[in-house]
């Protein structure tokens, strides 16, 4: 139903006036034009799946890398800390070693005698 203020016309003719032969190749063409943007259309399609899928590839193993990354700073961060308090530990041991030598055996130098 048409609306107030609103009248219906016929449809324009736009192949009026052309031979026969031109509207089947202008047809072919158009079917011909359709088809290659469908296949394009499919072939992004399939380019984008494609990236999709390795993009998630790529997120797994950075999520992996990062879960293996955590779990090193972590095991370095445990062993610096052994380090540090061996090598506290050591440098104690050094100071009472040095400390009983001392009162072992006294101080040793020679003095000079006039």
């Amino acid at each position: 139903m048409l609306g107030e203020g609103t009248y219906s016309r016929s449809p324009i003719n736009y192949s009026e006036g052309i031979a026969e032969d031109q509207k089947d190749r202008f047809i072919q063409y158009l079917v011909e034009q359709h088809w290659e943007d469908e296949l394009t259309k499919k072939t992004m399609q399939l380019v984008l799946e494609d990236f999709v899928t390795r993009q998630k590839e790529l997120e797994d193993q950075m999520a992996t890398f990062m879960s293996e990354q955590a779990a090193m700073k972590k095991e370095l961060l445990e062993e610096r800390k052994k380090r540090k308090s061996a090598e506290r530990k050591a440098k104690f041991l050094q100071e009472k070693l040095d400390y009983a030598n001392w009162e072992c055996f006294g101080d040793r130098r020679q003095t000079v005698r006039k």
